[in-house]
């Protein structure tokens, strides 16, 4: 549905991801339940759900926490499209924002 209203994001790649937080210092943030999180994350991401993305609680964190990108992530990627989404929305947080997608693809 998001690729028909425009709205898709495309994943990149796990080697994009890697070279955006190992070397150019991008925030990666992990939009899962803090639940789903405990039980096993990418190390180095930080967790800011999606519940909490739409509410407007993390735009502010990630503003003051990333230098200029932030990597999404969830379990299958459909998370991540909404968060990209919300971050986007009436001009966005003024970063880059990317989506790897599924955590399995890191």
């Amino acid at each position: 549905v998001l690729r028909m209203i425009g709205r898709y994001v495309p994943p990149i790649s796990s080697a994009r991801a890697h070279e955006l937080v190992e070397q150019q210092g991008a925030l990666l943030v992990d939009v899962r339940e803090p639940n789903e999180f405990a039980k096993g994350h990418i190390v180095g991401a930080v967790n800011y759900p999606l519940s909490e993305v739409e509410h407007g609680v993390w735009i502010t964190k990630i503003e003051e926490a990333a230098p200029k990108a932030v990597v999404l992530y969830c379990q299958s990627g459909l998370r991540t499209q909404r968060a990209i989404a919300l971050l986007k929305k009436d001009g966005g947080v003024g970063k880059e924002v990317y989506s790897l997608g599924a955590m399995s693809r890191w």
